[in-house]
């Protein structure tokens, strides 16, 4: 799998309607009407009208649907305290490495761009991967002060230069990518709902 890397340019600007809102709940699913699964995904907005959304463009509608499926699995685990994050994914084959992530034009909106053509666990594990650098913009752990790679702040200090593999926000980005692979999988076998979480 090729190197994943934070974004190198500026941030990617996509069309603003949004395809699906998500809240992170566990509640019954569109594809199991019966409600014999009641753990998996769905649209569903808080009391107070506050959702972390995703925008999926490009790719096919089964990758479509498997990425929204990753990204709000991965509010629960990576942001559940955060209401107001809005990611925009564009899979594409106009990239030369499998993925990157950066902040997009608003506050708290977050741009992924991922090669379209990998398949089964690099393209699930690239997903994972930029939604860790996600959560350590939201959260402010990590600070890429023009948006470009060269001004990087990780919990308070200049990392700027540093060599890719030794990035600390890469280290644990390749770290819990790994453990969320996990998880991911183990959740997929404890449901049901194979057409909702299944691979590429």
């Amino acid at each position: 799998m090729n190197s994943l890397t934070l974004a190198t340019s500026q941030p990617h600007h996509h069309n603003k309607q949004v395809s699906g809102h998500y809240k992170y709940m566990m509640r019954q699913c569109e594809c199991d009407p019966k409600g014999v699964n009641n753990s998996c995904l769905t649209p569903y907005t808080n009391r107070r009208g506050k959702m972390n959304t995703v925008d999926v463009e490009g790719g096919t509608k089964k990758q479509r649907l498997l990425v929204e499926k990753l990204v709000n699995w991965c509010f629960l685990r990576l942001t559940p305290r955060h209401r107001t994050i809005h990611v925009n994914v564009d899979l594409t084959t106009d990239i030369p490495i499998d993925g990157e992530c950066s902040r997009g034009g608003e506050r708290n909106e977050f741009d992924i761009v991922v090669y379209k053509k990998l398949k089964d666990d690099d393209f699930i594990t690239t997903i994972l991967h930029e939604m860790v650098h996600v959560m350590q913009y939201a959260t402010g752990k990590m600070k890429d002060l023009n948006n470009e790679g060269s001004t990087v702040y990780w919990r308070g200090y200049n990392y700027t230069n540093y060599e890719y593999r030794r990035q600390p926000w890469e280290r644990q980005a390749y770290r819990l990518q790994e453990i969320l692979l996990r998880e991911w999988k183990k959740y997929v076998g404890s449901n049901k709902c194979c057409r909702c979480v299944s691979s590429t």
